[in-house]
C-alpha cells in the first residue's frame, strides 16, 4: 500500500492559519496550492513560512501573476499591495524568487492542477494563459455562460481553484474522480478545503472569521 499522501489545497488567500490546521490534520507527503497565495488575507508570511516548511508546491494564480507584474513595473500598486510587499520584505525572504517560478498548470497522477480553468477540449496547447488564471464560464468573459468545468471534455481530469462563488465541485467520470474545485472560500469566512488523490478524500477546515467582505469576489 502507497505510503504517499498528495494533497491539492485551494485559494490560500495568506490564510495561515487554516493552512496550518490543514495540513495538521491531513499529514500529507506531498502538498500542492492551486494559486492566489499572499492577498486578501491577514498573513502572507506565514503562508510563506509554512511553504518552505513542508517544501510546497504551486501553480500560479490571477493574484500572484498580478503581485509580479508590480514587481516587473507593469502596474502600479494599491495600498493594500505595498503592504504586502512591506510585510514580506522583512519576513519572507526568497518569496519572489519563488513565486516567479511558478508554472500555469502541473500534471500530478491523473490530475492537472490549474489555478482557474482549461480549454473545455481538454487541450493544454489551446488554454491560454489567460484561461488558467482568470477563466470561471465558457465562452471566457461571458457571465451568463455555463462554467467551464461543465462542458470540460478532457482525458485528464482537473482540479482547480479560483471561483469561490461555484464554490465545492466534486465529479466523476468512469467511475473516478474528474473534477475537483477547491475554493470554498476561507478568506470570506468560510472554508479552506484539500484534496487527498490516492485516497480520493476531501479535507476542511473553517475559517477562524471574514477576513474580507463578501462583495469582493
Amino acid at each position: 500500500m502507497s505510503t504517499e499522501r498528495t494533497f491539492v489545497i485551494g485559494d490560500v488567500h495568506a490564510c495561515s492559519r487554516e493552512l496550518r490546521r490543514l495540513i495538521q490534520n491531513v499529514k500529507p507527503t506531498r502538498i500542492i496550492l492551486v494559486g492566489d497565495l499572499f492577498t486578501k488575507g491577514p498573513d502572507p508570511a506565514g503562508v510563506w513560512e509554512l511553504i518552505q516548511e513542508h517544501q510546497m508546491e504551486a501553480v500560479m494564480g490571477n493574484h500572484d501573476a498580478w503581485l509580479l507584474k508590480i514587481l516587473q513595473g507593469e502596474v502600479r500598486p494599491k495600498p493594500k499591495h505595498r503592504k504586502i510587499f512591506d510585510i514580506m520584505e522583512r519576513k519572507a525572504p526568497g518569496w519572489t524568487e519563488w513565486l516567479a517560478t511558478l508554472p500555469l498548470y502541473r500534471e500530478v497522477h491523473n490530475f492537472i492542477v490549474v489555478h482557474a480553468g482549461l480549454h473545455p477540449s481538454g487541450d493544454l496547447s489551446q488554454t491560454t494563459e489567460e484561461m488558467a488564471l482568470l477563466m470561471r464560464h465558457w465562452p471566457l468573459g461571458q457571465l451568463s455562460a455555463p462554467r467551464w468545468h461543465e462542458l470540460y471534455q478532457g482525458e485528464k481530469g482537473v482540479i482547480f481553484g479560483h471561483d469561490a462563488r461555484g464554490g465545492l465541485v466534486y465529479s466523476r467520470r468512469n467511475d473516478k474522480p474528474y473534477l475537483i474545485g477547491l475554493d470554498t472560500g476561507c478568506v470570506y469566512g468560510k472554508k479552506l478545503t484539500g484534496y487527498l488523490i490516492e485516497t480520493d478524500e476531501l479535507f476542511q477546515v473553517s475559517a477562524a472569521q471574514v477576513y474580507q467582505p463578501v462583495y469582493c469576489f
